[in-house]
Parts: structure tokens; sequence; C-alpha cells
């Protein structure tokens, strides 16, 4: 299971959360059967101009070098494409 998780509050001023905000602005893979963290992809690391992910991944299939992979695909709001492979990130 994916959880995209978007900016710690407030916006913009992050003086408030020191630290790596570790699972802001990432997507956050889970077992589905126990809900055991898997593996996490953060985009934007300590956010403080509100360019999360604007929507949820969508799975996709890519095939590199002859390898099928299936993976994610999200665009956030700064532009970027991250494409991730679904097992490991």
């Amino acid at each position: 299971m994916i959880v995209p998780l978007g900016s710690p509050a407030p916006n913009y001023w992050g003086g408030e959360r020191p630290g790596a905000n570790l699972f802001g602005n990432s997507l956050v893979a889970l077992d589905y059967k126990t809900g055991q963290y898997r593996w996490h992809f953060q985009t934007v690391h300590h956010d403080i101009w509100d360019i999360d992910m604007s929507a949820a991944p969508g799975l996709v299939v890519v095939t590199r070098d002859g390898r099928t992979i299936p993976a994610l695909a999200t665009v956030g709001k700064g532009g970027y494409m991250f494409i991730l492979d679904r097992t490991n990130g």
C-alpha cells in the first residue's frame, strides 16, 4: 500500500517543525497485511514553499534493459516527475 503524505503544517514557515520532517511530502510504502513500514521516498525536504504532491501516484509498468519493473509515477507541484520501483522505492 502506498500512502502519499503532504506538507507538515503550517506552510511557508518551517521554524516550528525543526529536523528533517522525514515523512512530509513523501510516498510511504506499507505492507497492506501488517501495516509495517517498507520504504519511503521524500520528494521535497523540509518544504517551506508548498510544493508537495498534488495527487496520489499512478501505477505503471516500466521496461528497462529488457526487465519489466512494476513502478509508481507521480508529478509534484514543482513539475518534477518521479518514477519509483514499487518494490523498494
